[in-house]
């Protein structure tokens, strides 16, 4: 494999001019235990600053850093001697060229494409590293749900093969313009609803749950033969077996044994890891595909007794934490209870680094508490970590929902550099006077998902029960973007994650339907622009595989033929008080057996009602969706009567031929029939032949114009 050349032209310029004139939060260069520099004699790039505003979407350019040999500790030092009055200003050129690939790590796509078209030297620089090919195999091989985006000859054996720099480049542009095609289509995906997780059941257990991953796919079992008696609760259930497949193979990898159901389960696709976290353990389990034995993270400080319980685990990639560099870094967001005082629950984030071979570091690199706050009259309340999903971070900002005055929401930003809070944001409503957390008086509200952004670090997406959508901006604190989604009820459950080229997806779970949406931020100029726009809804099918129609609240239906069995109920009880009275008078055996005959019939007419009723409950039950998970294009839904509905997007698309002939017209015809975005595929108008010829140039210069962008 071609490798790019060591050093260009000219003398070798030094990373760090002066070492009074380093900022503590750089990227640090010296060789370490994980290939990217974690020693203390590291040294820094000056392009840092810049680089690591833009936050990497995915692991795609891990395997660049082995093609490279890193600058040493020693070159490092001596340069650092050299006189900074010699070398007043430098740009990224100048900079040696395994350390400008080092960086491209920490870039996203669209900069990785403009960067490649500033220069020849940057162009050859990106050929000889291969980085598009890197990009189009890691994407395959970490989702294999993509490889149906590639053409019909390249979709077997696709690692293995050696394409041309410009042949990769088109592949993922046309993937992309294909994986944008779906998520705005109307077309009706292909749906399989089944009991069984690819293709197998487990005795005497049904699925309770389910997470996906790129690669991976895991399903948590409830045991049904727990007795009743020892169910403390009436809805609550024993799950016992963890099953994880490779979505590759569809075969199963692991089964986990476990005595109770995980709190927090995580998947790091690239070291096969899995970090699970369970009820009233501090501590959390690193399970490996490689090992037999797992690890474990002990959350506790030496010495200490307490007790308490994990509530969020969160895994962030090539990041450069308070001045070294780390592969993985793991922040452990839990409550912990003084055994002392048992009233006092103390919110807290630890942070961890992990290594390639995906062994912990010995000790935290930081952790934070949050302690009760001191109320009036000798009161206080506690600042307890929420759990499940409730938190975020990346190299500048970490971000937790915590609780206030009154158990309302409250976001906590914390600062990884000062290692403090910074703010604390009362999470409220337009309009209200802007407070610390703690205060009274306003509308307390919930919050369902959250997320920093990749691209714009400093920006983080919040979305509340009430169905508001916010923006943050982390360093200020200020709401810089606010839309209510205006939904009547209240919301249960969200996802919020990355889409293929990074922006943000939302996707909102409902009765019997998903709503998605795509948040992109992006910069014109100077001015920051947001747009929140629709994609797709997918509704739920019955039993019999029909798609039904996208209700709120389906149970209506239920409500109306339970209310007429209750009239007839009554009926049937006034009638049966009245023929027992005309008994205890004593009248003929005629009128007796004409009443009973009476009867006899309104008690047929009940129980038909109540059939009825019940036949609709179990219908309901069928399409009500209870928990979601989704990936660039299959989403997953699990019902209450625990089928798992699958939705592939690609499935059935009229119109578009997704694995063109040659692999270089897929894309042109995939978007000259896209429908207006935002279309519902459970009850809106199909947009895939209608249209005129003007909508569908339009379409065709947009789909044209997208290609363009990740080609020179």
């Amino acid at each position: 494999m071609p490798k790019a050349k060591v050093k260009r032209k000219g003398v070798v310029v030094p990373l760090v001019e002066d070492e009074s004139l380093v900022k503590p939060k750089k990227l640090c260069l010296g060789v370490g235990g994980d290939g990217l520099g974690q020693g203390e004699d590291s040294c820094s790039s000056p392009d840092d600053e810049q680089s690591t505003s833009l936050t990497s979407t995915s692991s795609d350019l891990d395997s660049i850093h082995g093609a490279f040999t890193t600058t040493s500790p020693a070159s490092c030092s001596q340069a650092n001697t050299r006189s900074p009055q010699k070398y007043p200003s430098k740009t990224l050129l100048d900079l040696p060229e395994e350390i400008i690939c080092m960086l491209l790590v920490k870039l996203d796509l669209v900069t990785i494409c403009a960067l490649e078209q500033t220069c020849k030297h940057l162009q050859q620089l990106l050929m000889n590293a291969r980085v598009w090919r890197r990009l189009v195999v890691n994407k395959v091989e970490y989702e294999p749900g993509l490889r149906r985006f590639l053409p019909k000859h390249l979709q077997t054996n696709f690692a293995s093969r050696d394409l041309d720099h410009s042949s990769y480049k088109r592949l993922f542009a046309e993937m992309t313009s294909k994986v944008r095609h779906i998520w705005k289509s109307s077309h009706t995906a292909n749906v399989t609803r089944t009991p069984r997780l690819f293709g197998n059941l487990v005795d005497h257990h049904t699925l309770v749950q389910i997470i996906t991953s790129g690669k991976y796919f895991v399903g948590f079992y409830m045991n049904l033969r727990i007795p009743k008696e020892k169910v403390k609760y009436k809805d609550a259930y024993v799950v016992d077996i963890v099953d994880i497949y490779d979505r590759a193979t569809e075969e199963r990898v692991r089964r986990l044994n476990v005595t109770t159901k995980p709190d927090t389960f995580r998947i790091i696709d690239e070291i096969k890891l899995f970090l699970v976290s369970y009820p009233n353990v501090l501590a959390v389990q690193l399970v490996s595909l490689d090992s037999e034995e797992s690890e474990y993270i002990d959350l506790l400080r030496p010495g200490e007794v307490e007790s308490g319980t994990v509530c969020d685990i969160v895994v962030r990639e090539h990041l450069c934490f308070r001045g070294i560099s780390h592969r993985w870094v793991v922040m452990v967001a839990m409550n912990t209870e003084p055994i002392e005082n048992n009233q006092f629950h103390i919110g807290e984030i630890q942070f961890y680094s992990l290594t390639r071979q995906g062994r912990p570091s010995a000790s935290p690199l930081t952790r934070l508490q949050f302690h009760p706050v001191p109320h009036s009259e000798g009161r206080f309340f506690n600042q307890c970590i929420q759990k499940k999903g409730l938190s975020d971070f990346n190299e500048d900002y970490a971000v937790v929902v915590v609780g206030g005055c009154e158990g309302s929401a409250v976001l906590g930003v914390v600062s990884i550099e000062r290692n403090k809070p910074i703010h604390k944001l009362q999470l409220k409503g337009p309009g209200s006077a802007d407070r610390e957390g703690g205060c009274e008086g306003f509308c307390q509200f919930s919050v369902i998902s959250l997320m920093i952004d990749r691209t714009y670090s400093h920006m983080c997406t919040i979305l509340l029960s009430t169905g508001q959508l916010i923006v943050i901006h982390l360093p200020s604190g200020n709401t810089i973007f606010h839309r209510h989604l205006n939904y009547d009820n209240q919301l249960k459950l969200a996802l919020l994650q990355p889409g293929f080229t990074g922006e943000q997806i939302l996707a909102i779970k409902f009765r019997n339907f998903v709503s998605f949406y795509k948040l992109q931020i992006r910069r014109r100029g100077k001015n920051l622009l947001i747009e929140l726009s629709s994609l797709r809804t997918i509704t739920s099918v019955d039993a019999d595989g029909r798609e039904t129609k996208c209700d709120e609240n389906p149970t209506e239906e239920l409500r109306r033929q339970f209310g007429e069995l209750q009239k007839s109920l009554r009926a049937l009880n006034h009638y049966t008080s009245g023929i027992q009275k005309k008994l205890d008078k004593g009248l003929r055996p005629g009128t007796v057996t004409q009443g009973v005959m009476s009867m006899t019939k309104k008690v047929q007419f009940v129980t038909s009602k109540l059939d009825q009723a019940h036949d609709k409950a179990k219908e309901i039950e069928s399409v009500v969706i209870d928990g979601i998970a989704f990936d660039n294009r299959y989403c997953h839904a699990l019902t209450l009567t625990r089928d798992l509905v699958t939705f592939d997007l690609a499935g059935s698309i009229e119109n578009c031929d997704l694995n063109g002939g040659n692999g270089t017209t897929a894309t042109d015809s995939g978007n000259s029939g896209a429908p207006t975005p935002g279309s519902s595929s459970g009850g809106g108008k199909s947009g895939g032949s209608g249209g005129s010829s003007s909508s569908k140039s339009k379409l065709l210069a947009t789909a044209k114009l997208n290609l363009s962008l990740l080609e020179k």
